[in-house]
């Protein structure tokens, strides 16, 4: 039997869910209408009705089925658009988790996040920072994460909230697979940074005004 790779194991994820949400959100539709003409089908043959619900459930399925192989796909091609030019493929990796509810997972160069049903991969090189100035809000933190684009530029990825650890655990990882050595921590964050950078990567404070008070 062939073993599933990442990939396919989480297209079919996503699937699953989608079927699952389908048939929930058909099943209410059908209770509520079933409730609403039970009364007045109590005086006529209950099958024409029975079958009417059933069609709603097979067709609520059937079209969150179809958005869920359509998301699938959307997860593999992301992977794949990624996955060019990088030297660390997908599906060689071994994820683990570092949120008790598995919203976020780190391998030795990619991350995944849980959201929403859907899952959103991010090879190490398209990450540009996370961000540790987060808000804490009943014992959680939100993470923050920097990702570059096509074109270069960035957009921040402002995540659910995660336990107050997770947050450490992927700044360190960040740390330890960046390409080249890190040098200080910035004194304003706490966060890593390439030496000679004169800007923060993560929070945009002037580094080289540090390092002049310092030396002065």
């Amino acid at each position: 039997m062939k073993q599933k790779t990442n990939t396919s194991r989480i297209a079919g994820w996503i699937f699953e869910y989608d079927l699952l949400k389908g048939l929930v959100i058909g099943a209410a539709i059908a209770l509520v209408l079933a409730l609403i003409s039970i009364p007045a089908a109590l005086f006529v043959w209950l099958s024409p009705l029975m079958v009417l619900l059933g069609l709603i459930v097979i067709t609520a399925v059937g079209i969150a089925g179809i958005v869920g192989l359509i998301r699938g796909r959307k997860f593999r091609e992301t992977v794949e658009k990624q996955e060019k030019g990088s030297s660390f493929p997908f599906d060689s990796e071994v994820f683990r988790p570092i949120t008790s509810e598995g919203s976020v997972l780190l391998s030795d160069h990619w991350m995944l996040l849980k959201k929403r049903g859907a899952m959103i991969p991010l090879e190490r090189s398209h990450i540009t920072g996370v961000d540790p100035v987060n808000t804490r809000h009943e014992g959680m933190k939100k993470l923050w994460i920097r990702v570059s684009t096509d074109n270069k530029t960035s957009h921040v990825i402002n995540y659910a909230a995660c336990e107050p650890d997770a947050l450490e655990t992927a700044a360190s990882w960040l740390k330890e697979t960046a390409s080249g050595p890190v040098s200080g921590i910035c004194p304003y964050c706490g966060g890593p940074n390439q030496p000679g950078t004169e800007i923060c990567q993560w929070c945009g404070s002037s580094l080289r005004k540090e390092s002049e008070n310092i030396h002065a």
